[in-house]
């Protein structure tokens, strides 16, 4: 059943509760991991405006916040949507920081995963959008195929952000 999704600065608890619909934790249905870190709400948001266009392709999604996926679970998952804010000068949420630091030590192979990252931050900053740079180099690193390049999304995150789910739902399609 396909929910409508409220755009929100912030999700409230009752909101979140109403997406349970989008919070699946079992993968093995061949569900996309949709998977999000942010402090403020913005990178949550993509990442729900995310899932339904995916649903609107007929696509089955998950979504998690970062601190609910491992990267034992990533080697079971066809394919993983990152979207993540930067905090701070260049560092991850809170909710992101312990699966980044997993990512940057791990040696667990990848080889079956296919993923795109989506980094929201401030251009401002000299760090910007490190923490979905971070990321995007750590899981082509362990052998991750990346499906749509990279995006860096600035303040103004909707023009980049949606020319990236663009390049991302294409990809999809492809295959």
């Amino acid at each position: 059943m396909k929910m409508p999704i409220q755009i929100l600065k912030r999700l409230s608890d009752e909101e979140r509760s109403s997406l349970q619909a989008f919070s699946l934790k079992d993968p093995s249905a061949g569900s996309i991991l949709i998977a999000w870190a942010s402090e403020t709400g913005t990178a949550e948001r993509l990442a729900f405006e995310t899932a339904t266009a995916l649903q609107a392709q007929g696509l089955s999604v998950m979504v998690l916040p970062f601190s609910e996926v491992s990267i034992q679970q990533l080697t079971t998952i066809g394919v993983a949507v990152f979207l993540t804010s930067t905090w701070g000068d260049g560092d991850p949420p809170t909710n992101g920081e312990a699966l980044l630091k997993a990512f940057l030590a791990s040696t667990e192979p990848l080889p079956n995963l296919r993923y795109t990252v989506c980094a929201v931050g401030d251009s401002a900053y000299p760090r910007f959008c490190q923490c979905g740079k971070d990321l995007d180099i750590a899981l082509e690193q362990l052998g991750a195929t990346r499906l749509a390049p990279l995006a860096t999304c600035d303040i103004d995150v909707e023009p980049d952000f949606n020319l990236w789910l663009e390049a991302v739902l294409d990809a999809l399609s492809n295959n």
